[in-house]
């Protein structure tokens, strides 16, 4: 990547990473086409390809750029040592909603790299391997105090990641995906949840 992309005005950085992690987040490395970025980022193909040399130059900015601002955000968001689930899980909720306020498309492209098959490459394996365990890091100091016999909180965890993928591709299909609809959604799947397996 050529440097002076973040001498370009903050405005047009963001367009142009907006418009990749849309296009990238739909479609997959492979479909994705970068006529479509430009199209999207209102720019023109011979900038693109100035910063970013190639299509895979890039994928591999934006799974570098996305896991730093998603770390930073989220761990923002959700107190050191944390140990109570619920909690942990509004502040997770509160950083992705952050993240979403500049970069709607940002976590759907974090989970479409973890099925990435058409492209090899050691950053992204250990992008993917650091994604992975920056959420179950999260996990290690919650207790189970108050919570029913049985329950296991890890596959709790995966379940509410699961439905927020699952509420942010029905709002990206009805076309609204609005920071606030999402966090109303999954605050309100948080209580139910929380209402289940509480003793």
């Amino acid at each position: 990547m050529n440097e002076k992309f973040f001498d370009l005005k903050k405005e047009r950085q963001n367009r142009i990473i907006n418009a990749s992690l849309q296009v990238f987040a739909k479609y997959g490395y492979e479909h994705a086409s970068t006529d479509e970025i430009v199209k999207v980022a209102e720019v023109s193909k011979g900038l693109l390809f100035h910063y970013f040399i190639n299509k895979k130059g890039l994928y591999l900015f934006l799974i570098d750029y996305s896991y730093r601002f998603m770390e930073l955000e989220i761990k923002s968001e959700v107190h050191e040592n944390e140990s109570d689930f619920f909690a942990l899980q509004l502040g997770i909720l509160k950083g992705e909603t952050s993240i979403m306020r500049k970069y709607p498309y940002m976590k759907l492209f974090m989970e479409q790299i973890l099925e990435e098959k058409d492209i090899e490459d050691e950053m992204l394996t250990q992008t993917i391997e650091k994604y992975k365990t920056l959420y179950r890091n999260m996990l290690e100091n919650v207790v189970y105090s108050g919570i029913k016999d049985g329950v296991n909180l890890m596959k709790v965890a995966d379940m509410i990641s699961y439905t927020g993928m699952g509420v942010m591709k029905k709002l990206i299909i009805e076309d609204c995906l609005d920071p606030d609809n999402y966090a109303r959604q999954m605050g309100g799947y948080l209580i139910m949840i929380s209402k289940l397996i509480r003793e």
